[in-house]
């Protein structure tokens, strides 16, 4: 199964905003779509979200085209994780978490043991068991982000798109959200998230979509296609790519 863009455009006929974007990625990978701020990384996702109009083209999850599928359906196929910091939630964690089981309910049934089992299990699978019954908006920035995508897990959707989830928090909570992001993808998870850090493709990415001018470019091996130059012409300012006891790196030369 994969995750297919094909020949998507957004915007109006004299500016747009994306342009015949195509692109095919599989189940099982951590994908890094990066591009400066502006570039259109979020704009881009809320296309194959399908919560902006495409001007043209499609998505397909396998063979099934996404805009033909119903709202629950489509919460089915795909789950999104913002920013934490756009969200403000007074209540436990664990009630959070159980909002992402209601594609699973009817529209007047209210979540019982199944899904409080599925919401402990996804609490579980990321190993913050220990934030359910905290309030949300007391957790540390990092905490909540992991909590975005527990509720994500608990929709049992197999892919997940999220929006720069390392958006404000400090270097080590970024490298512990990201490792545990990427342990995801052994569950078969397809996670494509937006990135403006290339540093978290280098180190984390299975496969990348560079976003710049537009259009995508695809790279299937970051480490090998994320030189210096290819990120020089992203940024607009020299860069050094190095590898450090394992762990590459890049530095602005400016």
């Amino acid at each position: 199964m994969s995750l297919c863009v094909e020949h998507l455009s957004f915007g109006f006929p004299a500016s747009l905003v994306l342009d015949d974007i195509s692109f095919e990625i599989a189940y099982g990978n951590l994908v890094c779509l990066l591009g400066c701020n502006g570039a259109g990384k979020s704009t881009l996702l809320r296309c194959i979200l399908g919560l902006l109009p495409l001007k043209q083209g499609r998505v397909l999850v396998g063979k099934r085209d996404l805009s033909s599928l119903s709202r629950k359906e489509r919460a089915k196929t795909m789950a999104y994780i913002p920013q934490g910091s756009k969200i403000h939630y007074s209540d436990r964690a664990l009630d959070l978490v159980l909002m992402g089981t209601t594609s699973q309910l009817s529209p007047i049934a209210c979540p019982g043991k199944t899904q409080m089992t599925v919401a402990q299990e996804a609490f579980s699978i990321l190993g913050i068991s220990h934030l359910a019954h905290r309030c949300y908006d007391h957790l540390s920035g990092g905490e909540q982000q992991l909590v975005l995508i527990a509720r994500a897990i608990a929709q049992q959707a197999p892919i997940l798109i999220m929006d720069e989830p390392c958006a404000n928090l400090d270097y080590g909570n970024q490298s512990l959200l990201l490792a545990q992001i990427q342990e995801l993808t052994k569950f078969n998870y397809l996670v494509l998230m937006s990135t403006h850090n290339p540093e978290h493709v280098l180190r984390y990415a299975d496969e990348a979509l560079i976003l710049q001018n537009k259009t995508i470019y695809s790279l299937p091996s970051p480490r090998e296609g994320l030189d210096a130059a290819f990120l020089e012409r992203i940024y607009g300012i020299p860069m050094l790519v190095q590898t450090l006891g394992g762990i590459p790196s890049c530095v602005p030369l400016v």
